[in-house]
């Protein structure tokens, strides 16, 4: 329901935002990790960008599948597409840098 926690203490999987980052189990770490995969390069998201059909793509990934495919469109679901429909995906950009920075702190 709207407003109700999914957090440990539901029983979710959710890690506290207020563990510091070196307590995070490296199993949290690699399953966040998997999420913030772009689905072409298989890496973790460079400059996040997203499509109308709501599938996200690192800027450079999506702006060679243009440049490469005969017709512009989602690489995933084939959803047509124009390049000015390439919106940068802010939210996303400020999750992975996140990441990175929990990421390094855990591996230090």
């Amino acid at each position: 329901m709207c407003g109700e926690s999914e957090g440990p203490a539901s029983g979710g999987d959710a890690v506290a935002l207020s563990q510091p980052p070196t307590q995070l189990a490296p199993k949290s770490i690699e399953a966040l990790a998997a999420e913030l995969r772009c689905t072409v390069c298989m890496d973790i998201f460079d400059e996040p960008t997203f499509l109308p059909c709501g599938h996200n793509f690192c800027l450079a990934c999506i702006t060679d599948c243009f440049r490469i495919m005969s017709e512009m469109c989602c690489p995933l679901c084939k959803a047509p597409t124009w390049r000015r429909q390439v919106t940068a995906n802010h939210s996303l950009a400020s999750i992975v840098a996140a990441y990175r920075a929990i990421a390094d702190a855990h591996q230090s």
